[in-house]
Formats: C-alpha cells, structure tokens, sequence
C-alpha cells in the first residue's frame, strides 16, 4: 500500500473513533447537604429549634429545588413546613408543656421537589424541665448617678436555682444575668426627660438557663427624685466659748453634694436653718448657741433631693 494511501487510511479510522458514543450512565441524584448547626433551646413551656438551611447539595453543587423541613423527634417525624429558601435561617417552636420530666432527641431532614431527602442533621437531645414562675414586686429608681431595680423571688417554685436575666428594652444594652435580686444599670443618662424600661425574668440555672415567665415591663423615669439618706453619728454640741460644734458621719452616697444645718428650741421643732450655703465639710461652728438649743442635720445630692433630718440633739 502507498504511504500516501496509508495515511489517509489511518486518519479515516481515528475519525471515526472521536465519534463514537460510551456506554450510558444513570441520571445524578442530587441531595441537599445535611444541617450542621442545630440548636434546641426550652424557652419557658416551649421548644425552639433554629438552624441553617443547606445552600448546597451533597455533591457540592448550588442547592435550587428545596422544598420542606421535617422535624424528628426520636427519629419521628413530629413536623413539616417550607422552608425561608437555601442557605437561609430557619426556625420552629414546639409546645412542651405535656412533655416536662422527658428527655427527646430532635434533628432535622430537608426534602426536594423531587422528593429526595437530606439526611438527618447532627442530633440534639434536651431534658425538658419545670421553670420558675415570675419575678414579684419589681420597683426600679434613680439615684446617685445609675438606676437600680430591686425585685421580690417569684412565688412559683422558688426553690430551684435560679438566676434572674436582666433586660433594658431600648438597643444597645446587652442582657445581664445576675444571681441577687437586685440590679444596678450606670449605663444611664440622668435626664428628667428620659425613661429607661426594664424585664426580669427568673430563669432556672443551666447550661444555657431556662427561663420562666417575663416580668411586665417597668419605665422608670430618669429623674433622680431619691431622697439621700439622714446623716449618721450626729454627736451632742460640744460647747466652747460663746459657740458650740458639731460633728456627725460623712455620708457615703455618690451622688452627695453637702449637708444643712438646723437649730431649734424644741427636740420636734420648728428649726431654723444656719448656713447660708450648702455646706461641705461633716461638722459645723455654731456662734448663737443658745443654752437649751437643739440641733439637727439633713444631707442634699447633687440633684437638688434634700433627706430626712437627723434625730435632734442638744449640750448635755
């Protein structure tokens, strides 16, 4: 054969082999990627389960026929619903209040629209308990420079362990969890144009907490209108020359801005005040001591509250 024949003979034969069809092979099945961040959280007598919808198939490509969610619990499903969309978060509530005293594991499962399933998301197990109930007596106030709530234990099941979450309903102010039945938030701007609102819940102590019943909310304006308290020690008046001093406890509040000093001739008054200006310093000079006088002190702060006056004494 010629070389120029064989040539052409062998381009022929590899023509036609570029052509030719393989075997046939099975439609792809795609599945939707498997959920990994399930939470389930008790929230009083109600089960929240939240997670991430799978945006990708399990062959890693883009999810785009998701249909449902479906709910086990205990390997049963219990719930089904559409989901937000690939990729998006999703949740669900369950009522749990006939299931107090029992322990579930719950997963997840997505389904297509061509009925394939994903398969179940990590499980999560939950013990579901009983809460407290709510908070009593809740009151709140401004004074010496932060608002501070005080709140009675709740009635219902007050002997669990119990911690309180502490709520301020405007942004920005992050819920603090306390152990006493008091709470002081500085984190406020004294204004008697402002009011701050507050929640309390009891929750009982674990990992996370599992809170009962919310408190109503309490508005508790931002005016210091507290009273500070009546000064401390105040002593007899210890009489020199034609005067007589007097001396009593420095108060401690922060907010304290002095003290005014009183004189009457009667331990329940009238009394008359003696200094001009608010003043600074715990003890006082008194030139018109009289025999027989009686002397009494009040503290202001700094808002302008002046307290309650201190139990009246006089020169033994």
């Amino acid at each position: 054969m010629k070389p120029s024949v064989l040539v052409a003979f062998l381009l022929l034969w590899l023509c036609a082999g570029c052509g030719k069809v393989g075997d046939p092979r099975p439609p792809s099945i795609r599945v939707p990627a498997k959920i990994t961040d399930l939470k389930v959280q008790q929230d009083q007598y109600t089960l929240k389960l939240s997670w991430t919808n799978p945006s990708r198939y399990a062959d890693g490509s883009k999810a785009t026929d998701l249909l449902n969610f479906r709910i086990l619990q205990n390997g049963n499903p219990v719930f089904s619903e559409k989901i937000n969309g690939p990729g998006m978060p999703q949740s669900h509530e369950l009522d749990v209040h006939d299931a107090i005293g029992t322990t579930s594991v719950y997963s997840i499962v997505i389904e297509t629209t061509r009925g394939k399933d994903s398969a179940a998301s990590i499980p999560v197990s939950i013990s579901i308990v009983e809460t407290p109930g709510m908070v009593t007596a809740l009151s709140g106030a401004m004074d010496q420079h932060r608002i501070r709530l005080e709140w009675h234990p709740p009635a219902g099941n007050p002997s669990f362990d119990i911690v309180y979450i502490v709520q301020r309903t405007d942004n920005g102010f992050v819920p603090k969890m306390v152990s006493e039945t008091y709470f002081d938030d500085a984190a406020v701007e004294e204004s008697k144009d402002r009011t701050y609102s507050y929640i309390v819940t009891a929750a009982r102590e674990g990992t996370p907490p599992v809170p009962g019943p919310a408190s109503p909310p309490l508005a508790v304006p931002a005016a210091d209108m507290t009273r500070p308290a009546a000064p401390a020690g105040l002593k007899a008046p210890v009489v020199s020359g034609n005067g007589a001093i007097l001396s009593w406890d420095q108060n401690t509040e922060a907010d304290w801005a002095g003290y005014w000093v009183y004189r009457g001739d009667n331990p329940n008054g009238p009394f008359t005040k003696l200094n001009s200006a608010i003043l600074t310093i715990n003890s006082f000079r008194d030139d018109g001591y009289r025999p027989g006088s009686y002397y009494t002190v009040s503290a202001e702060d700094m808002s302008g509250n002046e307290g309650s006056k201190a139990s009246p004494v006089t020169a033994p």
